[in-house]
């Protein structure tokens, strides 16, 4: 009699490499990708087990978890195996999408599937993984604010989740390009209603009004920044001034909610310094002063507050990056170089050396052509990088 052979028990693990990827994303990766780096972690209790009943998901987070990996260790096998599941990651996305849009016309009840979704969501974080700096997680974001604006996910965890990693991306894509703004300045999805005490999130600044204050210093900033391109003066006029001391007050009176002394908490003193950083270097002169130096100094104390395997790290780059675009005293670069490299230690995330060569490029144009440096968005455009600082 012929041996039968055994199907997949799971399918998208097929080989022993993938086995190593699954191990990699459970027991390492999954710790580095949000604030939560123990059991409860969201990627682990809310992904896996989904992508256990969707193959497409399955070969998404496989493909995450390999391009982590495989930055570790320098394998032409791993690297095989990551693109293999890429191709059939983005072979199932559109599929599914194809097969839903069908289905659609004939039932517009029909909702696309919650995996989908969460697809769209790991193929951007690839990008981070790889290190891709030409706009590759454009289509994916897209997918995501399209489907997260017109649909709600079924699964109520999922939702919360899916809709605080897409926020927080969204937001903080906006602060590095000229052309990404926030889908809920566009009407699409709005941020969720401020909850002072909640401590659920699994990054920072969506629940707690912060990231709220972040979109309109980015609003002031393209009117600053249309304003300068169309020869008027000053560019900061006095509707400009009267809606930035509205927001520096709310910063003012932002708290916390997680306890003092805790990585959390630094974390939180980390953001909201970082906030008003964003905004002082919007709407004052692009020059050294003892006001933006002791900010700068201010949240460089809080990072260093921060334990080297504290989940807080997950989530430092974006506040890390405003601070070292506002360095103009040389003492604070080297900490902000160490503040990188801390980061690339904790996470390995392929995007922390690009972002890297921004900010060191913003010190050169801070070190010759001053005012320049207050438009590190145009400069990132000009070194023909477009990808994720988160």
């Amino acid at each position: 009699m012929v041996a039968r052979s055994l199907p997949l028990l799971i399918d998208g693990i097929e080989t022993e490499i993938d086995r190593r990827f699954l191990d990699h994303f459970v027991y390492g990766f999954s710790r580095v990708l949000t604030l939560i780096n123990d059991d409860s972690n969201p990627f682990k209790e809310i992904l896996l087990p989904m992508a256990t009943q969707h193959r497409g998901l399955m070969h998404s987070l496989m493909c995450l978890s390999g391009s982590h990996l495989s930055g570790l260790h320098h394998d032409p096998m791993l690297e095989e195996r990551k693109f293999y599941h890429y191709h059939r990651a983005i072979r199932d996305l559109k599929d599914n999408i194809t097969a839903s849009s069908g289905t659609a016309e004939q039932d517009p009840e029909l909702l696309i599937e919650d995996p989908i979704i969460a697809s769209t969501i790991a193929l951007s974080l690839n990008t981070i993984c790889e290190g891709e700096t030409n706009g590759e997680y454009r289509p994916h974001m897209d997918a995501a604010r399209y489907l997260l604006s017109t649909q709600q996910p079924r699964n109520e965890k999922f939702r919360q989740f899916i809709v605080e990693f897409f926020q927080y991306h969204d937001v903080s894509n906006s602060i590095t390009s000229l052309d990404r703004r926030p889908a809920h300045l566009q009407g699409g999805l709005r941020l969720p209603d401020f909850v002072p005490h909640a401590q659920a999130g699994m990054f920072l600044g969506v629940f707690d009004g912060l990231f709220n204050y972040i979109s309109e210093v980015t609003r002031i900033r393209d009117r600053i920044r249309q304003r300068s391109n169309e020869g008027y003066e000053p560019a900061v006029d006095y509707q400009i001034l009267g809606d930035a001391v509205s927001i520096d007050s709310a910063i003012r009176a932002w708290e916390t909610s997680y306890t003092p002394n805790t990585p959390n908490y630094y974390l939180a003193q980390l953001y909201r310094q970082s906030t008003w950083v964003y905004l002082y270097r919007t709407i004052r002169p692009s020059r050294p002063s003892e006001k933006i130096a002791q900010v700068v100094d201010d949240g460089l104390s809080f990072l260093d507050q921060l334990p080297q395997d504290a989940g807080a790290y997950s989530i430092v780059l974006m506040p890390l990056f405003l601070l070292g675009c506002s360095a103009f005293v040389p003492r604070q670069r080297e900490r902000i170089k160490k503040g990188f490299e801390a980061l690339k230690g904790y996470s390995n995330l392929r995007n922390i050396e690009p972002a890297f060569k921004v900010v060191e490029r913003v010190w050169e144009v801070m070190d010759t052509k001053m005012e320049e440096s207050w438009d590190w968005e145009k400069i990132i455009s000009d070194m023909n990088m477009d990808f994720l600082i988160t």
